[in-house]
């Protein structure tokens, strides 16, 4: 009840329709979406608590049921950064969108994984929250990163039908 649009979001991800016809794959993948619709504002910590899909062989008919359980509302938290050797953590911070306090959103996450992997500084970076429903207020962001190499050496030959063989090489 506190979101109706995330209610409503969870229900459109649900694929499985009225006279869809059955198949155990469509009913795992609807139920899967719909949790993940859960998962991805608010509710880090939604879960299915039961499932049941009862089949009619006479009637050729299924009748289907599933139960969600949205946990509590989680909201961010401090960073937790790790995989920082030569570059400060302080850059992760200052291009960080997130305010502590801030209702979880999966979008904002994407958000400050972009604005980081945009720096010069990351090859890869990596976020991960706890799903933990005893522990929903400012949930701790751990941000994994990996350092682009001090000396990076790159080459490559090829063909072209306008200049023929080439070699080139880049040096950073």
């Amino acid at each position: 009840t506190e979101d109706r649009a995330q209610e409503n979001a969870a229900r459109f991800a649900f694929s499985v329709n009225e006279g869809d016809a059955f198949s155990q794959h469509a009913w795992d993948d609807a139920k899967s979406a719909a949790l993940r619709a859960l998962q991805s504002r608010r509710y880090l910590g939604a879960r299915i608590v039961r499932s049941q899909a009862r089949i009619n062989p006479r009637t050729q008919m299924a009748d289907l049921s599933v139960t969600f359980d949205s946990g509590p509302t989680f909201t961010f938290g401090k960073l937790d950064i790790s995989g920082t050797k030569r570059y400060p953590q302080k850059i992760i911070e200052n291009v960080n969108p997130i305010h502590e306090g801030e209702i979880y959103d999966i979008a904002r996450v994407n958000e400050l994984q972009r604005q980081v992997q945009n720096t010069p500084y990351y090859a890869s970076v990596a976020i991960d929250a706890s799903n933990d429903v005893t522990k929903p207020i400012e949930t701790p962001l751990h941000i994994k990163v990996s350092e682009y190499p001090y000396n990076s050496v790159r080459y490559g030959v090829g063909y072209a039908t306008d200049t023929g063989f080439h070699i080139q090489g880049a040096y950073s």
